[in-house]
């Protein structure tokens, strides 16, 4: 299984900012008079019964769950130590989230598989701040079993990713905002530019054999028309500064980079600067440019409406809303929605069997790589500010066809939770181009290739990520995610081998994108193998062949057998497939019926070169990581040095780039 929550400073810095609450969306103490978080738009909408209780649910509001469970946490018998939200600073103790802990999958089975008439018990994970002392940490706890009530336990929660208990370096971040925002303006006197608050990175070395924690620090140019385009002002001055420990006098500033220069102090900065030969760089100013708005001419007959879906009669799928359990055809499953990865399906069942436990977004990952500090030392887990929490509501029309259902989605953050409106998007639509098709003389057969799609979309920072679960007639099941916003561009200036120029004085910047996936299959029980068929040329003599041999090519059938194996990249050519099957359980033809698994129809031009076109197919289908044993966070991101890794263990967790 793979960790979405990482051991590092960097990924608990927005966690101890003060959570924002949306516009559009609602929040509420739990424990308050709850209004409905599961909304179904459609008063027309078909509905079901689900088959039993959705135990991946989020925890209800009341005193029975979340609103028991930041009681018990509150309570002095817990040796906690809690301060409420509302009144804990830096140097307090404090709740950070709670929400479901997923029960484990051996759990759950003999409830799904009818074993037993009693769901698995409920129980709630939190994640506590204890910022009371000078070495600040953070650790997560389970909470069971829910209802609270006297056998209810709270104990620290060891076993999910890690020890649980991670240290928190950035524990003060309001005074280490401060401390840079005033290192900052310390020089705008040198790069005589209005400056915006600046960019930090976080960065933990080794100086001297003693340990160093710092920020590397990107100057930005203030924009006035919106802060949208700020990722894209950088000013091309980087200072790095020593922030270890929670007493800003002893903090220290160890460098500033500048036009391919580096200075190991400020007064060594000021005195290049003072010199004649001191180049001063140009800066990236707001405007027009910088906007999304349309630009220049309209294109032509971009005046009329263009063609649009339509729904001529009753949708053709069924949602209990308060269960988030969804028909369609041949396909049911349940929704649930966490903080860290947002939407994931679990009981996903096709033709009344199971074929997949689980499925949903594991860790989006971005490395960056550029000349200065700040770009070489950039690396995003955006499940850090969490998928859940940057949850936007969908826009009729654009994001998803105007006869959409939907769905709200509720985050919690800290003691509170929020209902975001209109959050997840249920729709059929036509694909364009037929599933089947065949003529003859006689007749033509031809059926509509219609997809049921699962989609919510959430605003990370500077890109919005569109993620959908597509399902097909022909029991085939596609995760796509697609990316757009605003680029963390570099600055051009000696940035000719990581990027290309785009403006005065920005570049663009390399960086992998890789969203890794869960797939926890089944196929006709859980005991399932990853066979691997590959295409290989052979020359053979056959009895026909009168002696003569024929080069031809044929299938070569293997198994996977262990998990060093199973790190697994696509074939040149396509030259091999994988299925997931179960070895106990052939059809009546002899054969492993399984879920063959392969890159999706998007894949082949994601890096876009010019040269992938119509007329040549990319070697590599999906990517991974270009970058190896990298620098910023080492072993960290493992999980994405390849295509496709198989978890041995009970071969329930697959993890898959997409």
């Amino acid at each position: 299984m793979m960790s979405t929550f990482f051991s590092s400073a960097l990924a608990l810095i927005d966690w101890l900012s003060p959570a924002a609450n949306p516009s559009n969306s609602s929040s509420k103490k739990w424990g308050a008079s709850p209004t409905p978080v599961h909304h179904v738009c459609e008063s027309g909408q078909p509905a079901v019964s689900a088959p039993h209780p959705n135990i991946w649910g989020d925890l209800t509001d009341h005193l029975e769950e979340a609103a028991g469970v930041i009681d018990l946490l509150h309570r002095q018998s817990t040796g906690l130590n809690l301060t409420t939200e509302d009144a804990a600073g830096s140097w307090d103790n404090n709740i950070l989230l709670v929400e479901l802990l997923a029960p484990n999958k051996s759990d759950t089975l003999p409830f799904l598989n009818n074993k037993t008439t009693t769901p698995p018990p409920r129980c709630a994970r939190a994640a506590l701040m204890f910022g009371a002392t000078p070495s600040p940490y953070l650790q997560d706890y389970v909470i069971g079993p829910l209802p609270v009530a006297n056998n209810t336990q709270v104990q620290p929660l060891q076993f999910l990713y890690n020890k649980g208990k991670v240290a928190v370096d950035f524990a003060d971040r309001s005074a280490v905002d401060h401390y840079v925002k005033d290192v900052g303006m310390s020089v705008a006197d040198i790069t005589k530019h209005p400056q915006r608050y600046p960019w930090p990175v976080a960065n933990i070395s080794t100086l001297e054999g003693e340990r160093q924690l710092g920020f590397v620090v990107r100057l930005r140019k203030q924009p006035y028309l919106n802060l949208d385009s700020e990722t894209i002002l950088p000013l091309g001055l980087y200072f790095g500064v020593d922030v270890m420990g929670r007493n800003p006098s002893k903090w220290s500033v160890i460098g500033w980079y500048y036009d391919g220069n580096y200075y190991p102090t400020t007064n060594a900065f000021r005195a290049s600067a003072a010199s004649s030969n001191f180049t001063l760089l140009g800066a990236n100013s707001d405007g027009p440019w910088a906007q999304i708005e349309r630009q220049g001419n309209p294109m032509k007959f971009d005046h009329l409406p263009p063609p649009t879906a339509v729904m001529p009669g009753s949708n053709r799928f069924s949602v209990d809303a308060k269960e988030n359990y969804v028909e369609w055809m041949d396909f049911s499953f349940f929704l649930s929605y966490y903080r860290d990865n947002g939407l994931r399906l679990f009981n996903v069942q096709y033709k009344g069997r199971r074929i997949l436990y689980e499925l949903g977004l594991q860790e989006a990952l971005a490395l960056y790589a550029g000349n200065d500090p700040v770009l070489s030392g950039t690396t995003y887990f955006d499940s850090k500010p969490g998928v859940g929490p940057s949850v936007v509501s969908l826009v009729d029309g654009y994001d998803c066809p105007t006869y959409s259902t939907y769905l709200n989605a509720t985050d919690r953050q800290g003691e509170k939770s929020y209902s975001r409106f209109n959050a997840i998007r249920l729709f059929e639509f036509d694909q364009g181009y037929p599933i089947q098709r065949h003529s003859t003389a006689n007749y033509t057969s031809v059926t509509k290739n219609i997809a049921f799609t699962v989609r919510s979309i959430s605003n990370i920072g500077n890109y919005d990520y569109m993620f959908s679960y597509n399902f097909f007639l022909d029991g085939s099941i596609e995760v796509s995610v697609r990316a757009s916003g605003y680029i963390h561009g570099g600055f051009s200036a000696n940035n000719e081998e990581y990027g290309w120029k785009i403006h005065d004085n920005l570049s663009g910047s390399i960086h992998d994108h890789v969203l890794t996936y869960k797939a926890d299959i089944d196929v006709l029980g859980e005991k399932n193998s990853l066979q691997k068929v590959e295409f290989v040329p052979a020359t053979i003599e056959y009895p026909w062949s009168n002696g003569a041999k024929r080069n031809t090519m044929k299938l070569q059938k293997s198994f996977v057998q262990n998990e060093n194996e199973a790190k697994i990249d696509w074939a040149p050519n396509g030259a091999a497939m994988y299925a997931i099957v179960n070895k106990e359980a052939k059809n009546k033809f002899g054969e492993y019926p399984g879920y063959r698994f392969t890159p999706g129809r998007w894949a082949n031009c994601a890096t876009q070169l010019p040269e992938c076109g119509t007329n040549r197919v990319a070697t590599s289908n999906v990517i991974f990581l270009t970058i190896s044993n990298s620098s910023n966070v080492m072993n960290a991101v493992n999980f994405a040095d390849h295509h496709y890794q198989e978890a041995e263990g009970h071969r329930s967790s697959r993890d898959t780039p997409v």
